[in-house]
This record gives structure tokens, C-alpha cells and sequence, in this order.
């Protein structure tokens, strides 16, 4: 929530995992919440968990820093790159890179995940269909 009003900062789908980075790597309360919009299957890894699997597992470990590396390039692009472009342009980003959020995520979230209104992202999903 962001003062009183919810924030989606992501979708994520089946077999797609998430995490609270700074609650996980600060070892502090999380303040992300999650919302299933379908019936799903959720597996909890706690902060010894993944160090008992770091310290038994090498794949586990080339694992995590593939993991580690994908998100932080992710989180940092998404934090530095998107703020600063037109809706349109953060749209034409997300259609082309993750078709799968606009197939199925709904106009309130994907205008949460860049920042705009909800009517904004009908404006420009209208405006994108026409030049097609």
C-alpha cells in the first residue's frame, strides 16, 4: 500500500518465483504484499532455508546468482528507465518484453507497474490498436 492505496509493482505468473529483496537481504519486515488472482501453489523459502541450500547445493548456488543478477537488472532498469519515459513508450516496453502482462494482467495494474492513471492505459492501449 502507498499511502492507503494499493501498488502492484509487478504480475507474476505460474512458475515464475518473487521475493522481498530488502526484506530478505536487510533481514527485515517485509512490506510487499501479494494478492493470487488465481488458485495457485505458494512455496515459502525462509532466509535459513537458502542458506542451508547455499552451503549443500553448488547448482543452487549458480542458481541464485543467476537469480540475483536477472532481478537486479530487472529492479534497476524498471526503477531508472521507466519513470522517465511517456506512458506509451513504458507500454510499447512492456508489450514487446512481456506480452504475457498486458494478455493478462489488468489495465489497474499495469498503470500501478509505470506509473500512470488506469484511463491513460486505456488511452494508449486505444491509440496503439489504431496504428496497427
Amino acid at each position: 500500500m502507498d499511502e492507503g492505496r494499493e501498488h502492484t509493482s509487478w504480475v507474476y505468473f505460474e512458475e515464475e518465483m518473487f521475493t522481498s529483496w530488502h526484506s530478505f537481504i536487510l533481514k527485515m519486515e517485509s512490506v510487499d504484499c501479494f494478492r493470487a488472482n488465481e488458485t495457485s501453489e505458494i512455496i515459502s523459502f525462509s532466509r535459513d532455508d537458502i542458506q542451508y541450500l547455499k552451503h549443500s547445493c553448488v547448482d543452487f548456488v549458480y542458481f541464485l546468482n543467476s537469480y540475483y543478477e536477472f532481478s537486479i537488472g530487472f529492479y534497476d532498469y524498471f526503477t531508472k528507465k521507466l519513470p522517465a519515459l511517456p506512458a506509451i513508450e513504458n507500454y510499447k516496453f512492456i508489450l514487446e518484453n512481456y506480452p504475457k502482462l498486458i494478455q493478462r494482467a489488468s489495465n489497474s495494474d499495469i498503470a500501478s507497474i509505470i506509473g500512470v492513471s488506469r484511463e491513460t492505459v486505456s488511452r494508449v492501449r486505444a491509440q496503439l490498436s489504431s496504428t496497427l
